[in-house]
């Protein structure tokens, strides 16, 4: 599990980090990974944050979020763990989008597979008539990755609409975007689920059977890894903001479920007891998709789950 950036108060105040932190959930073992470059992000929250494999490399994606100004940021970096490097992509990597290459913050990034070439795909409080993708360069520090608008199909409710803090996983050539915060209307936090289909860019609204969570932002979402290998696509969504109230639920839908149906299920642990309610926290899942890890978030917390 990675992480970078984020509050160190537990709220939209400064001080905020900058460091590259990693957890080795099987051992529990945090990294903190020296620089080997002076150049590095600015201390932010609110950023996009996507790991991407190339080749024997981790490279973690970063774009956007809020520096401790205020001000709402539009730089875009990838970091190499193997060479413990940052690069910075030129100025107008993601500023050449037209009508979009703006400052962007709490939106959300995930890495997909689109015929075999690896892409990140960009949400935000934007329309999602088309989305903001980025094509992997050739490495970490080459300008030859580029950005483009890919339109999409469907219409509400299929599409999802503009929202901010809605959570996002993805499953090679798909990903599911869950929650999150309506900004085109006054209908505040949402509980709807949409899946967008990579090889067709073509949205649909799940209707689902089960127990759903709570109409809610700025919750934990990660894909169960070693389930989804085998084709089942399964979403842990946990805790959250919902009416502005902090909420502890743990839930999992599974979209390929046995009855045909996309299933919802609250989770009760059959030992110990939740984490307490919290949001913005981070939510790691190992390989073999047999353990699930918390930290951080709001209320200020560095305890590990």
């Amino acid at each position: 599990m990675y992480m970078v950036g984020g509050s160190l108060t537990g709220s939209v105040a400064p001080p905020f980090a900058s460091d590259v932190l990693s957890l080795e959930i099987s051992t529990g073992v945090w990294t903190n990974h020296t620089l080997a470059t002076a150049a590095s992000p600015v201390p932010r929250q609110a950023c996009a944050l996507a790991a991407v494999n190339i080749g024997s490399d981790v490279v973690l994606y970063l774009l956007g979020g809020r520096g401790e100004s205020a001000a709402t940021l539009d730089d875009f970096w990838a970091f190499s763990v193997s060479a413990s490097s940052w690069y910075q992509f030129a100025a107008s990597a993601w500023s050449a989008i037209p009508s979009r290459g703006a400052p962007v913050a709490d939106h959300a990034m995930v890495a997909i597979d689109d015929g075999g070439t690896t892409k990140l795909v960009v949400i935000f409080d934007a329309e999602l008539l088309s989305l903001d993708v980025y094509t992997i360069g050739s490495a970490y520090n080459a300008e030859d990755g580029s950005w483009a608008l890919v339109p999409t199909t469907g219409t509400e409710p299929n599409r999802p609409d503009c929202r901010d803090n809605a959570g996002v996983v993805s499953w090679g050539s798909s990903l599911a975007v869950f929650g999150g915060h309506y900004q085109k209307f006054t209908t505040g936090d949402v509980a709807t689920t949409n899946v967008l289909d990579v090889a067709t860019w073509t949205w649909s609204a799940l209707t689902t059977a089960g127990t759903p969570p709570s109409a809610k932002r700025s919750m934990m979402v990660a894909p169960l890894g070693g389930l989804s290998a085998l084709g089942k696509r399964i979403m842990l969504v946990f805790a959250g903001n919902s009416g502005n109230t902090l909420v502890d639920e743990l839930h999992s839908l599974h979209i390929d479920d046995a009855s045909g149906t996309p299933t919802w299920y609250s989770v009760t642990p059959a030992g110990g007891s939740l984490p307490p309610p919290q949001e913005l926290s981070l939510l790691g899942i190992d390989a073999a998709g047999a353990k699930a890890v918390i930290y951080g978030g709001s209320p200020s917390s560095s305890v590990v789950f």
